[in-house]
């Protein structure tokens, strides 16, 4: 067995284990009738919401794509975005990047390094933007001198990330995993003020997520402690995160439902059993966000 084929098969049974756990508390905590299902709407609209973050993250690949010469029409962004969502479960989390690149090169001419790039940025982006709502979320429950500190960090974050980027592309070529491709040829050409627009949007795709999880506690009749959309988007960036960072375990799975229940019922007030009973959900959302735009590619086809 090869060493990749053996990273693929713990990152499954890792993830699938982490996975298979909070399914079992869900599960005991649906024949106990602690919780049902109260306000399909809720769930309904928490679904709605996480297509919208879905898209909003095409859009945010989109503009990042055409800010480094490779301009893509909305069919276009989601027919090849839509690439990465299922090799993305392959641990790694990369071969959705290289289907991605494989198909802009070979139906639109758009060079790997572009396209690598691009998703870099992308990655970057979300990271950045997700925490810039952590850094929000401790400021607001911090005193003093703690809260000075976080609120000038989070206001100064994006002047950094921007200038820190445009200098780092360059020095990319220089990079030992990258220096055979002409990355000394793409640059970013996104001003300042696009850059920012870019990270709203991120942070408006993380506030979707977090009011989606508000929503799937009032489709479950669950009382929290903390109702406000910070908090929840917060947590779910927190879990996100963890989950990306995990490169062995595909798309976070396991991982991220388990950070997200202790998250929330830390920060939410919620016992184990619900809180990973939202996790699952939360998970399922996301897949089902997932093949709604996959139809879409597929209508577009």
């Amino acid at each position: 067995m090869s060493w990749r084929k053996g990273l693929y098969v713990i990152g499954i049974a890792l993830g699938s284990s982490l996975f298979a756990y909070q399914i079992l508390l869900a599960y005991k905590t649906i024949l106990q009738s602690s919780v049902q299902i109260s306000f399909p709407l809720a769930l309904i609209t928490a679904w709605g919401l996480t297509i919208i973050a879905i898209g909003l993250q095409m859009m945010i690949w989109a503009r990042l794509m055409g800010g480094l010469g490779g301009q893509l029409s909305w069919r276009q962004t989601v027919k090849g975005y839509t690439l990465s969502f299922l090799p993305r479960y392959i641990p790694g989390s990369i071969w959705g990047y290289l289907s991605r690149s494989e198909w802009l090169y070979q139906n639109h001419q758009i060079d790997y390094a572009i396209s690598y790039v691009g998703s870099l940025l992308e990655a970057l982006a979300l990271i950045i933007a997700g925490g810039l709502v952590i850094g929000s979320y401790y400021a607001s429950i911090s005193p003093g001198l703690t809260r000075a500190i976080l609120i000038s960090g989070v206001l100064s974050s994006p002047l950094l990330s921007w200038l820190i980027i445009k200098k780092g592309i360059k020095d990319m070529a220089r990079w030992p995993l990258i220096k055979k491709m002409p990355i000394e040829q793409v640059s970013l050409r996104i001003s300042f003020e696009e850059w920012l627009v870019i990270l709203l949007f991120c942070s408006m795709l993380w506030s979707c997520y977090g009011v989606s999880i508000l929503l799937i506690l009032r489709a479950l009749n669950i009382s929290s402690s903390v109702g406000d959309i910070l908090t929840s988007s917060a947590v779910f960036s927190i879990a996100w995160l963890t989950g990306f960072l995990a490169l062995l375990l595909p798309a976070g799975l396991g991982l991220r439902e388990l950070t997200l229940s202790k998250l929330m019922v830390i920060y939410l007030g919620l016992l184990e059993g619900p809180a990973a009973l939202v996790s699952i959900i939360s998970r399922l959302l996301m897949a089902g966000g997932e093949l709604f735009w996959l139809a879409i590619n597929l209508t577009l086809k």
